[in-house]
Protein backbone atom coordinates (compact mmCIF):
# COMPACT_ATOMS: atom_id res chain seq x y z
CA UNK A 1 0.00 0.00 0.00
CA UNK A 2 2.56 2.77 1.01
CA UNK A 3 4.64 1.87 -2.36
CA UNK A 4 1.03 2.99 -4.24
CA UNK A 5 1.24 6.01 -2.81
CA UNK A 6 5.13 6.68 -3.35
CA UNK A 7 4.61 5.75 -7.12
CA UNK A 8 1.83 8.37 -6.79
CA UNK A 9 3.86 11.00 -5.64
CA UNK A 10 7.31 10.39 -7.62
CA UNK A 11 5.39 9.99 -10.84
CA UNK A 12 3.80 13.58 -10.30
CA UNK A 13 6.98 14.37 -9.81
CA UNK A 14 8.39 13.76 -12.51
CA UNK A 15 5.18 14.92 -14.51
CA UNK A 16 5.54 18.38 -13.21
CA UNK A 17 9.03 18.87 -13.62
CA UNK A 18 9.16 17.57 -16.91
CA UNK A 19 6.39 20.37 -17.81
CA UNK A 20 8.21 22.35 -16.06
CA UNK A 21 11.31 21.77 -18.49
CA UNK A 22 8.94 22.17 -21.30
CA UNK A 23 8.09 25.96 -20.39
CA UNK A 24 4.94 25.22 -18.42
CA UNK A 25 4.79 28.27 -16.13
CA UNK A 26 1.39 28.47 -14.47
CA UNK A 27 -0.97 25.85 -13.43
CA UNK A 28 -4.59 26.97 -11.91
CA UNK A 29 -5.70 24.50 -9.23
CA UNK A 30 -8.95 23.77 -7.72
CA UNK A 31 -8.36 21.65 -4.68
CA UNK A 32 -9.74 18.27 -4.65
CA UNK A 33 -8.98 14.55 -2.64
CA UNK A 34 -8.34 12.31 -6.08
CA UNK A 35 -5.97 15.12 -7.88
CA UNK A 36 -3.55 15.47 -4.04
CA UNK A 37 -0.69 13.98 -5.59
CA UNK A 38 -0.20 16.31 -8.32
CA UNK A 39 -1.32 19.22 -6.73
CA UNK A 40 1.39 18.76 -4.12
CA UNK A 41 3.51 17.68 -7.03
CA UNK A 42 3.15 21.49 -8.73
CA UNK A 43 3.05 22.94 -5.40
CA UNK A 44 6.03 22.37 -4.85
CA UNK A 45 7.94 21.98 -8.28
CA UNK A 46 10.24 25.40 -9.26
CA UNK A 47 9.63 27.90 -11.61
CA UNK A 48 6.10 27.16 -11.87
CA UNK A 49 3.10 29.66 -10.43
CA UNK A 50 0.05 27.95 -9.15
CA UNK A 51 -2.65 29.50 -8.61
CA UNK A 52 -5.72 28.28 -6.31
CA UNK A 53 -9.31 28.68 -6.99
CA UNK A 54 -12.44 27.06 -5.82
CA UNK A 55 -14.58 27.09 -8.46
CA UNK A 56 -13.59 24.97 -11.79
CA UNK A 57 -15.48 26.91 -14.28
CA UNK A 58 -13.98 30.41 -12.76
CA UNK A 59 -10.80 28.75 -12.77
CA UNK A 60 -10.96 27.07 -16.31
CA UNK A 61 -11.46 30.70 -17.33
CA UNK A 62 -8.95 32.35 -15.38
CA UNK A 63 -6.64 30.15 -16.93
CA UNK A 64 -7.71 31.11 -20.45
CA UNK A 65 -6.56 34.51 -19.44
CA UNK A 66 -3.36 33.67 -18.35
CA UNK A 67 -2.43 31.53 -21.29
CA UNK A 68 -3.79 34.67 -23.82
CA UNK A 69 -1.97 36.90 -21.94
CA UNK A 70 1.65 34.95 -21.33
CA UNK A 71 1.06 33.37 -25.15
CA UNK A 72 1.91 29.76 -23.99
CA UNK A 73 0.11 26.82 -22.76
CA UNK A 74 -1.32 26.97 -18.90
CA UNK A 75 -2.24 23.65 -16.87
CA UNK A 76 -5.54 22.88 -15.32
CA UNK A 77 -5.94 20.49 -11.98
CA UNK A 78 -8.62 19.06 -10.65
CA UNK A 79 -10.34 16.05 -9.14
CA UNK A 80 -12.69 13.61 -10.34
CA UNK A 81 -16.46 13.46 -10.55
CA UNK A 82 -18.28 16.75 -12.03
CA UNK A 83 -15.22 18.63 -11.32
CA UNK A 84 -14.08 18.55 -14.69
CA UNK A 85 -17.60 19.23 -16.46
CA UNK A 86 -17.36 22.69 -15.18
CA UNK A 87 -14.37 23.33 -17.63
CA UNK A 88 -16.54 23.08 -20.86
CA UNK A 89 -17.82 26.85 -21.40
CA UNK A 90 -13.34 27.52 -20.95
CA UNK A 91 -12.68 24.55 -23.41
CA UNK A 92 -15.27 25.52 -25.75
CA UNK A 93 -14.10 29.15 -26.40
CA UNK A 94 -10.41 27.67 -26.30
CA UNK A 95 -11.00 25.57 -28.63
CA UNK A 96 -12.37 28.30 -31.01
CA UNK A 97 -10.59 30.64 -29.90
CA UNK A 98 -7.09 28.94 -30.30
CA UNK A 99 -5.99 28.77 -26.77
CA UNK A 100 -3.46 26.32 -25.71
CA UNK A 101 -5.12 24.96 -22.68
CA UNK A 102 -3.44 21.45 -20.58
CA UNK A 103 -6.51 20.01 -18.77
CA UNK A 104 -5.33 17.72 -16.14
CA UNK A 105 -8.37 15.77 -15.13
CA UNK A 106 -7.61 13.21 -12.06
CA UNK A 107 -9.82 10.35 -11.81
CA UNK A 108 -10.36 6.81 -9.84
CA UNK A 109 -8.89 3.71 -11.45
CA UNK A 110 -10.55 1.20 -13.83
CA UNK A 111 -11.87 -1.07 -11.40
CA UNK A 112 -14.34 1.25 -9.73
CA UNK A 113 -15.36 2.58 -12.94
CA UNK A 114 -18.88 0.81 -13.65
CA UNK A 115 -19.19 -0.22 -10.31
CA UNK A 116 -21.46 2.68 -8.15
CA UNK A 117 -18.10 4.03 -6.67
CA UNK A 118 -18.49 7.70 -5.54
CA UNK A 119 -17.61 10.66 -7.08
CA UNK A 120 -16.74 8.57 -10.58
CA UNK A 121 -17.81 9.49 -14.11
CA UNK A 122 -16.86 8.77 -17.42
CA UNK A 123 -14.27 11.48 -17.90
CA UNK A 124 -11.59 10.45 -20.91
CA UNK A 125 -14.07 11.51 -23.41
CA UNK A 126 -15.50 14.58 -21.80
CA UNK A 127 -14.40 16.91 -24.25
CA UNK A 128 -14.66 15.32 -27.49
CA UNK A 129 -14.59 17.53 -30.07
CA UNK A 130 -13.23 20.29 -28.35
CA UNK A 131 -9.54 19.29 -27.82
CA UNK A 132 -6.70 18.91 -29.93
CA UNK A 133 -5.84 15.35 -28.55
CA UNK A 134 -7.08 13.39 -25.69
CA UNK A 135 -5.28 11.14 -23.63
CA UNK A 136 -6.85 8.46 -21.13
CA UNK A 137 -3.74 7.28 -19.04
CA UNK A 138 -3.04 3.76 -17.16
CA UNK A 139 -2.59 4.76 -13.45
CA UNK A 140 1.18 5.13 -12.10
CA UNK A 141 2.61 1.70 -11.85
CA UNK A 142 6.05 0.47 -9.77
CA UNK A 143 8.85 0.95 -11.77
CA UNK A 144 7.83 3.30 -14.51
CA UNK A 145 11.01 4.94 -16.84
CA UNK A 146 10.94 8.29 -15.82
CA UNK A 147 12.15 9.44 -19.42
CA UNK A 148 8.79 8.02 -20.83
CA UNK A 149 7.20 10.82 -18.16
CA UNK A 150 9.36 13.06 -20.18
CA UNK A 151 8.85 12.73 -23.05
CA UNK A 152 4.79 12.60 -22.44
CA UNK A 153 4.98 16.04 -20.82
CA UNK A 154 6.92 17.65 -24.15
CA UNK A 155 4.58 15.93 -26.35
CA UNK A 156 1.60 17.55 -24.16
CA UNK A 157 3.01 21.00 -24.36
CA UNK A 158 3.62 20.73 -28.21
CA UNK A 159 0.02 19.41 -29.00
CA UNK A 160 -0.94 22.59 -27.18
CA UNK A 161 0.92 24.90 -29.79
CA UNK A 162 0.36 23.12 -32.96
CA UNK A 163 -0.13 22.78 -35.55
CA UNK A 164 -3.66 24.83 -34.37
CA UNK A 165 -2.99 26.11 -31.08
CA UNK A 166 -5.85 24.74 -28.11
CA UNK A 167 -6.58 22.91 -25.23
CA UNK A 168 -5.27 19.23 -24.46
CA UNK A 169 -7.34 16.61 -22.19
CA UNK A 170 -4.90 14.13 -19.90
CA UNK A 171 -7.33 11.94 -17.67
CA UNK A 172 -4.66 10.89 -14.78
CA UNK A 173 -5.98 8.06 -12.42
CA UNK A 174 -4.40 7.44 -8.99
CA UNK A 175 -5.45 4.38 -6.59
CA UNK A 176 -5.10 5.32 -3.31
CA UNK A 177 -3.24 5.76 -0.67
CA UNK A 178 -2.78 9.04 -2.94
CA UNK A 179 0.49 9.75 -0.46
CA UNK A 180 3.17 8.01 0.69
CA UNK A 181 3.27 8.11 4.85
CA UNK A 182 4.85 11.52 5.87
CA UNK A 183 7.92 10.17 6.63
CA UNK A 184 8.79 8.90 3.67
CA UNK A 185 7.49 12.21 1.95
CA UNK A 186 9.81 14.41 3.71
CA UNK A 187 12.41 12.78 2.81
CA UNK A 188 11.69 12.32 -1.27
CA UNK A 189 14.69 11.58 -2.77
CA UNK A 190 15.79 14.11 -5.53
CA UNK A 191 14.55 13.21 -8.97
CA UNK A 192 17.81 13.83 -10.77
CA UNK A 193 18.35 15.45 -14.56
CA UNK A 194 15.19 15.92 -15.76
CA UNK A 195 15.09 16.91 -20.14
CA UNK A 196 11.86 16.54 -21.69
CA UNK A 197 12.43 16.59 -25.49
CA UNK A 198 12.37 19.67 -27.04
CA UNK A 199 9.44 20.04 -29.62
CA UNK A 200 9.57 23.78 -30.94
CA UNK A 201 6.85 24.95 -33.70
CA UNK A 202 8.04 25.19 -37.02
CA UNK A 203 7.85 28.20 -39.21
CA UNK A 204 4.81 27.51 -41.74
CA UNK A 205 5.05 29.59 -45.04
CA UNK A 206 2.73 29.45 -48.36
CA UNK A 207 4.37 27.68 -51.46
CA UNK A 208 6.29 30.74 -53.59
CA UNK A 209 3.88 30.12 -56.50
CA UNK A 210 0.81 30.93 -54.33
CA UNK A 211 2.30 33.83 -52.73
CA UNK A 212 3.33 35.38 -56.49
CA UNK A 213 -0.32 34.30 -57.26
CA UNK A 214 -1.29 36.15 -54.76
CA UNK A 215 0.33 39.08 -54.81
CA UNK A 216 -0.15 39.60 -59.09
CA UNK A 217 -4.11 39.97 -58.03
CA UNK A 218 -3.60 42.28 -55.78
CA UNK A 219 -1.10 44.61 -57.18
CA UNK A 220 -2.12 47.71 -59.09
CA UNK A 221 -5.91 46.94 -57.93
CA UNK A 222 -7.68 48.75 -55.27
CA UNK A 223 -8.68 46.48 -52.55
CA UNK A 224 -8.40 46.50 -48.35
CA UNK A 225 -6.90 44.50 -45.27
CA UNK A 226 -9.71 42.91 -43.39
CA UNK A 227 -7.25 42.22 -40.26
CA UNK A 228 -9.51 40.59 -37.22
CA UNK A 229 -8.42 38.89 -34.39
CA UNK A 230 -5.35 36.47 -33.50
CA UNK A 231 -4.43 33.71 -31.63
CA UNK A 232 -2.02 34.37 -28.96
CA UNK A 233 1.72 34.49 -29.98
CA UNK A 234 0.28 35.56 -33.63
CA UNK A 235 0.05 39.21 -33.22
CA UNK A 236 2.57 41.41 -32.20
CA UNK A 237 5.13 43.73 -33.42
CA UNK A 238 6.05 41.58 -36.43
CA UNK A 239 2.92 41.31 -37.27
CA UNK A 240 1.99 45.56 -37.31
CA UNK A 241 5.07 45.19 -39.20
CA UNK A 242 4.56 43.40 -41.95
CA UNK A 243 0.63 44.70 -42.21
CA UNK A 244 1.96 48.23 -42.26
CA UNK A 245 4.50 47.05 -45.45
CA UNK A 246 2.21 45.62 -47.31
CA UNK A 247 -0.45 48.53 -46.81
CA UNK A 248 2.20 50.87 -47.92
CA UNK A 249 3.40 48.26 -51.02
CA UNK A 250 -0.02 48.47 -52.47
CA UNK A 251 -1.36 51.72 -50.53
CA UNK A 252 -4.47 50.32 -49.45
CA UNK A 253 -6.73 50.81 -45.86
CA UNK A 254 -6.42 48.46 -43.12
CA UNK A 255 -9.82 48.33 -41.85
CA UNK A 256 -8.71 47.12 -38.08
CA UNK A 257 -10.57 45.62 -35.10
CA UNK A 258 -10.03 46.05 -31.63
CA UNK A 259 -9.09 42.54 -31.08
CA UNK A 260 -6.57 42.91 -34.55
CA UNK A 261 -3.84 44.37 -31.86
CA UNK A 262 -3.23 47.37 -34.60
CA UNK A 263 -5.56 49.77 -33.04
CA UNK A 264 -2.83 51.49 -30.67
CA UNK A 265 0.25 51.77 -31.06
CA UNK A 266 3.10 48.95 -30.70
CA UNK A 267 6.65 49.90 -28.47
CA UNK A 268 9.27 49.78 -30.81
CA UNK A 269 7.95 50.26 -34.20
CA UNK A 270 8.75 52.62 -36.85
CA UNK A 271 5.85 55.57 -37.04
CA UNK A 272 4.79 54.42 -40.42
CA UNK A 273 4.22 50.86 -38.70
CA UNK A 274 2.12 52.09 -35.95
CA UNK A 275 -1.63 52.25 -35.91
CA UNK A 276 -1.96 55.41 -36.02
CA UNK A 277 -0.12 56.31 -39.62
CA UNK A 278 -1.71 56.61 -42.61
CA UNK A 279 -3.08 53.28 -43.57
CA UNK A 280 -4.79 52.32 -40.65
CA UNK A 281 -8.06 53.02 -40.48
CA UNK A 282 -10.57 52.25 -36.73
CA UNK A 283 -14.01 53.53 -38.34
CA UNK A 284 -14.75 50.26 -40.90
CA UNK A 285 -18.24 49.16 -39.11
CA UNK A 286 -18.88 53.21 -39.86
CA UNK A 287 -17.64 53.46 -43.45
CA UNK A 288 -19.69 50.52 -44.61
CA UNK A 289 -23.16 51.94 -43.48
CA UNK A 290 -22.93 55.03 -45.91
CA UNK A 291 -24.50 53.46 -49.00
CA UNK A 292 -23.29 56.03 -51.25
CA UNK A 293 -20.18 55.53 -50.07
CA UNK A 294 -19.74 51.26 -50.51
CA UNK A 295 -21.38 52.28 -53.90
CA UNK A 296 -18.59 54.21 -55.06
CA UNK A 297 -15.52 52.62 -53.26
CA UNK A 298 -16.56 48.86 -54.58
CA UNK A 299 -13.23 46.68 -54.19
CA UNK A 300 -11.71 44.40 -56.43
CA UNK A 301 -10.06 42.53 -54.10
CA UNK A 302 -10.06 42.12 -49.70
CA UNK A 303 -7.31 40.50 -48.25
CA UNK A 304 -8.33 39.08 -44.57
CA UNK A 305 -6.21 37.98 -41.68
CA UNK A 306 -7.68 36.34 -38.85
CA UNK A 307 -11.07 35.86 -37.34
CA UNK A 308 -14.37 37.09 -38.61
CA UNK A 309 -15.81 40.41 -38.06
CA UNK A 310 -17.12 41.66 -35.13
CA UNK A 311 -19.38 44.12 -36.43
CA UNK A 312 -23.09 42.61 -38.67
CA UNK A 313 -22.60 45.79 -40.81
CA UNK A 314 -19.43 44.55 -41.50
CA UNK A 315 -20.01 41.12 -42.17
CA UNK A 316 -22.91 42.31 -44.41
CA UNK A 317 -21.04 44.39 -46.57
CA UNK A 318 -18.10 41.58 -47.03
CA UNK A 319 -20.91 39.46 -48.66
CA UNK A 320 -22.33 42.13 -50.80
CA UNK A 321 -19.01 42.82 -52.38
CA UNK A 322 -18.79 39.38 -52.75
CA UNK A 323 -21.58 38.60 -54.39
CA UNK A 324 -21.11 41.30 -56.79
CA UNK A 325 -17.73 39.96 -57.76
CA UNK A 326 -14.86 40.95 -54.72
CA UNK A 327 -12.09 38.60 -54.94
CA UNK A 328 -11.37 37.21 -51.21
CA UNK A 329 -7.88 36.03 -50.29
CA UNK A 330 -7.61 34.45 -46.93
CA UNK A 331 -4.96 34.17 -44.95
CA UNK A 332 -4.64 31.11 -41.92
CA UNK A 333 -1.97 29.46 -40.23
CA UNK A 334 -3.73 27.18 -37.85
CA UNK A 335 -5.46 24.36 -40.11
CA UNK A 336 -8.55 25.48 -40.28
CA UNK A 337 -11.12 27.44 -42.89
CA UNK A 338 -12.48 30.77 -41.29
CA UNK A 339 -14.65 31.58 -44.01
CA UNK A 340 -18.87 32.03 -42.79
CA UNK A 341 -19.40 33.70 -46.39
CA UNK A 342 -17.75 30.82 -48.39
CA UNK A 343 -16.49 33.51 -50.60
CA UNK A 344 -12.67 32.63 -50.60
CA UNK A 345 -10.80 32.83 -53.99
CA UNK A 346 -7.22 31.59 -52.75
CA UNK A 347 -6.58 30.41 -49.54
CA UNK A 348 -2.44 31.07 -48.32
CA UNK A 349 -1.60 29.15 -45.79
CA UNK A 350 1.00 30.24 -43.18
CA UNK A 351 2.24 32.34 -40.51
CA UNK A 352 0.47 35.25 -40.92
CA UNK A 353 3.51 37.69 -40.55
CA UNK A 354 5.75 35.87 -42.77
CA UNK A 355 3.15 35.77 -44.61
CA UNK A 356 2.25 39.54 -44.87
CA UNK A 357 5.71 40.34 -45.39
CA UNK A 358 6.22 37.81 -48.32
CA UNK A 359 3.73 39.62 -49.90
CA UNK A 360 4.60 43.06 -49.25
CA UNK A 361 7.96 42.08 -51.30
CA UNK A 362 6.39 40.37 -53.86
CA UNK A 363 3.74 43.39 -55.08
CA UNK A 364 4.38 45.29 -57.88
CA UNK A 365 2.47 47.90 -57.95
CA UNK A 366 0.08 50.24 -55.66
CA UNK A 367 -3.63 50.46 -56.26
CA UNK A 368 -4.77 53.81 -58.24
CA UNK A 369 -4.19 57.47 -55.81
CA UNK A 370 -7.51 58.10 -55.34
CA UNK A 371 -8.44 54.95 -53.79
CA UNK A 372 -6.80 55.44 -50.02
CA UNK A 373 -7.56 59.12 -50.70
CA UNK A 374 -11.24 58.11 -50.71
CA UNK A 375 -10.91 55.49 -47.52
CA UNK A 376 -9.00 58.65 -45.54
CA UNK A 377 -11.60 60.94 -46.31
CA UNK A 378 -14.30 59.00 -44.88
CA UNK A 379 -11.98 57.53 -42.00
CA UNK A 380 -11.63 61.45 -40.78
CA UNK A 381 -15.48 62.18 -41.55
CA UNK A 382 -16.18 58.83 -39.39
CA UNK A 383 -13.72 60.01 -36.59
CA UNK A 384 -15.06 63.89 -36.58
CA UNK A 385 -18.61 62.46 -36.05
CA UNK A 386 -17.67 60.24 -33.49
CA UNK A 387 -16.49 62.95 -31.61
CA UNK A 388 -19.45 64.75 -32.00
CA UNK A 389 -21.37 61.89 -30.95
CA UNK A 390 -19.48 62.09 -27.31
CA UNK A 391 -19.60 66.12 -27.07
CA UNK A 392 -23.13 66.11 -28.00
CA UNK A 393 -23.67 63.88 -24.88
CA UNK A 394 -22.24 66.84 -21.99
CA UNK A 395 -22.30 64.84 -19.02
CA UNK A 396 -24.41 62.30 -19.38
CA UNK A 397 -22.91 58.83 -19.26
CA UNK A 398 -23.56 56.34 -22.22
CA UNK A 399 -20.90 53.63 -23.72
CA UNK A 400 -18.75 55.80 -26.63
CA UNK A 401 -18.20 58.09 -23.27
CA UNK A 402 -16.97 54.96 -21.12
CA UNK A 403 -14.88 53.58 -24.22
CA UNK A 404 -13.09 56.69 -24.28
CA UNK A 405 -12.78 58.04 -20.74
CA UNK A 406 -11.41 54.24 -20.10
CA UNK A 407 -9.02 54.27 -23.24
CA UNK A 408 -7.46 57.52 -22.49
CA UNK A 409 -6.87 57.06 -18.47
CA UNK A 410 -4.80 53.67 -18.57
CA UNK A 411 -1.37 53.86 -18.52
CA UNK A 412 0.87 52.98 -21.43
CA UNK A 413 1.21 48.84 -22.24
CA UNK A 414 -1.36 48.04 -20.52
CA UNK A 415 -3.75 44.98 -21.31
CA UNK A 416 -7.89 45.40 -21.98
CA UNK A 417 -10.41 43.03 -22.07
CA UNK A 418 -13.56 43.73 -24.24
CA UNK A 419 -16.32 41.81 -23.23
CA UNK A 420 -19.09 40.11 -25.36
CA UNK A 421 -22.02 41.92 -26.72
CA UNK A 422 -21.95 45.52 -27.16
CA UNK A 423 -18.90 46.26 -24.86
CA UNK A 424 -16.53 44.88 -27.63
CA UNK A 425 -18.75 46.42 -30.49
CA UNK A 426 -18.67 49.86 -29.22
CA UNK A 427 -14.63 49.29 -28.62
CA UNK A 428 -14.96 48.96 -32.18
CA UNK A 429 -17.42 51.99 -33.11
CA UNK A 430 -15.52 54.51 -30.16
CA UNK A 431 -11.72 53.35 -29.37
CA UNK A 432 -10.22 55.00 -32.43
CA UNK A 433 -6.43 55.29 -32.83
CA UNK A 434 -3.82 56.22 -31.43
CA UNK A 435 0.08 55.61 -30.66
CA UNK A 436 0.11 54.80 -26.73
CA UNK A 437 0.47 51.32 -26.66
CA UNK A 438 -2.47 48.75 -25.45
CA UNK A 439 -2.88 45.17 -25.88
CA UNK A 440 -6.57 44.14 -26.05
CA UNK A 441 -8.35 40.73 -25.97
CA UNK A 442 -11.32 39.53 -26.28
CA UNK A 443 -13.43 35.64 -25.57
CA UNK A 444 -14.41 35.91 -29.49
CA UNK A 445 -14.18 32.57 -30.05
CA UNK A 446 -17.74 31.54 -29.58
CA UNK A 447 -18.35 34.69 -28.15
CA UNK A 448 -19.85 33.48 -24.88
CA UNK A 449 -21.13 35.72 -22.14
CA UNK A 450 -19.84 33.13 -19.17
CA UNK A 451 -16.27 33.41 -17.46
CA UNK A 452 -14.87 37.13 -18.74
CA UNK A 453 -14.39 38.52 -15.34
CA UNK A 454 -12.48 35.12 -14.99
CA UNK A 455 -10.29 35.52 -18.17
CA UNK A 456 -9.56 39.45 -17.22
CA UNK A 457 -8.50 38.36 -13.90
CA UNK A 458 -6.26 35.84 -15.58
CA UNK A 459 -4.73 38.61 -17.97
CA UNK A 460 -4.63 40.90 -14.50
CA UNK A 461 -2.95 38.05 -12.86
CA UNK A 462 0.11 38.02 -15.68
CA UNK A 463 0.08 41.75 -16.01
CA UNK A 464 0.78 41.97 -12.33
CA UNK A 465 3.85 39.70 -12.55
CA UNK A 466 4.88 41.91 -15.50
CA UNK A 467 4.12 45.27 -13.43
CA UNK A 468 1.89 45.92 -16.29
CA UNK A 469 -1.81 47.33 -15.49
CA UNK A 470 -4.85 45.80 -16.65
CA UNK A 471 -8.32 46.19 -17.13
CA UNK A 472 -11.66 45.17 -18.66
CA UNK A 473 -15.16 46.35 -19.74
CA UNK A 474 -17.84 44.64 -19.56
CA UNK A 475 -21.93 44.38 -19.23
CA UNK A 476 -24.14 43.71 -16.28
CA UNK A 477 -25.21 40.38 -17.15
CA UNK A 478 -21.70 38.81 -17.84
CA UNK A 479 -20.59 40.58 -14.51
CA UNK A 480 -23.55 38.56 -12.77
CA UNK A 481 -22.79 35.39 -14.97
CA UNK A 482 -18.93 35.19 -13.28
CA UNK A 483 -19.55 37.81 -10.00
CA UNK A 484 -17.48 35.02 -8.01
CA UNK A 485 -14.61 35.31 -9.86
CA UNK A 486 -13.56 38.59 -7.68
CA UNK A 487 -12.06 36.11 -5.27
CA UNK A 488 -9.20 35.41 -7.69
CA UNK A 489 -8.98 40.01 -7.64
CA UNK A 490 -6.95 40.20 -4.59
CA UNK A 491 -3.70 41.86 -4.89
CA UNK A 492 -4.13 42.34 -8.96
CA UNK A 493 -3.52 45.44 -10.63
CA UNK A 494 -6.89 45.65 -12.42
CA UNK A 495 -9.48 47.78 -13.27
CA UNK A 496 -13.17 46.29 -13.64
CA UNK A 497 -15.91 48.54 -15.38
CA UNK A 498 -19.18 47.16 -15.61
CA UNK A 499 -21.79 48.82 -18.11
CA UNK A 500 -25.31 48.26 -16.01
CA UNK A 501 -27.75 49.29 -18.68
CA UNK A 502 -30.71 47.23 -16.87
CA UNK A 503 -30.17 44.35 -18.48
CA UNK A 504 -29.57 42.46 -21.95
CA UNK A 505 -28.75 45.98 -23.91
CA UNK A 506 -28.13 44.33 -27.09
CA UNK A 507 -31.38 43.02 -27.39
CA UNK A 508 -31.83 46.60 -28.15
CA UNK A 509 -31.07 46.69 -31.27
CA UNK A 510 -32.45 43.09 -32.58
CA UNK A 511 -35.51 41.54 -33.44
CA UNK A 512 -36.71 40.84 -30.37
CA UNK A 513 -37.41 44.44 -29.32
CA UNK A 514 -40.56 43.65 -30.97
CA UNK A 515 -41.43 41.60 -29.16
CA UNK A 516 -44.02 42.03 -26.17
CA UNK A 517 -42.05 39.35 -24.48
CA UNK A 518 -38.87 41.13 -24.79
CA UNK A 519 -37.87 42.61 -20.72
CA UNK A 520 -39.20 39.16 -19.60
CA UNK A 521 -37.29 36.78 -21.89
CA UNK A 522 -34.42 38.84 -23.52
CA UNK A 523 -33.41 42.23 -20.98
CA UNK A 524 -33.94 39.94 -17.98
CA UNK A 525 -32.53 42.58 -15.89
CA UNK A 526 -31.10 41.36 -12.54
CA UNK A 527 -31.79 42.70 -8.78
CA UNK A 528 -27.66 42.35 -8.91
CA UNK A 529 -26.31 45.17 -5.94
CA UNK A 530 -22.84 45.71 -7.63
CA UNK A 531 -21.64 47.24 -4.40
CA UNK A 532 -22.32 43.92 -2.28
CA UNK A 533 -20.69 41.80 -4.57
CA UNK A 534 -17.58 44.05 -4.57
CA UNK A 535 -17.48 44.03 -0.53
CA UNK A 536 -18.04 40.38 -0.46
CA UNK A 537 -14.88 39.67 -1.78
CA UNK A 538 -12.91 42.96 -0.34
CA UNK A 539 -12.85 44.30 -3.71
CA UNK A 540 -13.09 48.30 -3.72
CA UNK A 541 -16.28 49.91 -5.46
CA UNK A 542 -17.36 53.02 -7.34
CA UNK A 543 -20.69 54.14 -8.98
CA UNK A 544 -20.79 56.88 -11.79
CA UNK A 545 -23.90 57.78 -13.15
CA UNK A 546 -22.62 60.52 -14.65
CA UNK A 547 -19.36 61.34 -17.25
CA UNK A 548 -17.50 63.23 -14.58
CA UNK A 549 -17.90 60.91 -12.03
CA UNK A 550 -16.66 58.19 -14.16
CA UNK A 551 -13.79 60.02 -15.05
CA UNK A 552 -13.15 60.63 -11.15
CA UNK A 553 -14.00 56.90 -10.17
CA UNK A 554 -11.37 55.18 -13.08
CA UNK A 555 -8.51 57.77 -12.25
CA UNK A 556 -8.86 57.27 -8.66
CA UNK A 557 -8.54 53.23 -9.68
CA UNK A 558 -5.13 53.51 -11.66
CA UNK A 559 -3.68 55.52 -9.00
CA UNK A 560 -4.63 53.61 -6.16
CA UNK A 561 -3.62 50.61 -7.86
CA UNK A 562 -4.98 47.49 -6.87
CA UNK A 563 -8.54 45.65 -7.97
CA UNK A 564 -10.62 48.03 -8.48
CA UNK A 565 -14.87 47.52 -9.91
CA UNK A 566 -16.35 50.30 -10.77
CA UNK A 567 -20.11 50.68 -12.09
CA UNK A 568 -21.09 52.76 -15.18
CA UNK A 569 -24.33 53.40 -14.26
CA UNK A 570 -26.09 54.24 -18.36
CA UNK A 571 -29.67 55.00 -18.86
CA UNK A 572 -30.86 52.43 -22.04
CA UNK A 573 -32.82 54.62 -23.82
CA UNK A 574 -30.95 57.34 -23.54
CA UNK A 575 -28.06 55.09 -24.88
CA UNK A 576 -30.44 53.56 -27.29
CA UNK A 577 -30.82 57.04 -28.91
CA UNK A 578 -27.42 58.00 -29.38
CA UNK A 579 -26.21 55.25 -30.82
CA UNK A 580 -28.88 55.13 -33.56
CA UNK A 581 -28.35 59.36 -33.81
CA UNK A 582 -24.49 58.15 -34.75
CA UNK A 583 -25.69 55.56 -36.99
CA UNK A 584 -27.97 57.76 -39.20
CA UNK A 585 -24.95 60.27 -39.35
CA UNK A 586 -22.46 57.98 -40.60
CA UNK A 587 -24.69 56.27 -42.92
CA UNK A 588 -25.24 59.65 -44.38
CA UNK A 589 -29.00 60.41 -43.65
CA UNK A 590 -27.67 63.35 -41.64
CA UNK A 591 -24.66 64.89 -44.01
Amino acid sequence: MNATGTTNYLWSRHFAAALAGAGLAHVVISPGARSTPLTLAFLRQAGVCCHVLVDERSAAFFALGLAKATELPVALVCTSGSAPAHWLPAVIEADAGRVPLLLLSTDRPAELHGWGANQTVAQAGLFTGFVRAAHALSTPEEGFLPRQVHTLAARLLAECRWPCPGPVHVNLPFREPLLPPAAKLAASPDLGPVHPPEAPPPLVLPAPHAVAQAAARLSGRPGLILAGALPPGSAGPDYARAVAALARALDCPVLAEPLSGLRHGTAGLEADSRPDSHHFLAHGEALVRDAAFVAAQAPAWILRCGDAQVSRSLQTWLSQCLDQGTELLLLEGEGRWPDPERGTTLLLRGDTAATLAALAQAVAAKAPPAWMQAWRAAEQRAGDLARAALDAAGDDLWEGAVVADLLAALPAESRLFWGNSMAVRDGDSFSGLSAKPLEEHGNRGCSGIDGQLSTALGLAAAGSAEGRYSAALLGDLAAHHDLNALAAARELDCLLVVVNNGGGGIFEYLPARALPEYETGWLTPVPLVLAHGAAAYGVPYRRAASRAEFQAAIAEAVATGGPWLVEAVVERSESVARHRAYWQAVSGSES
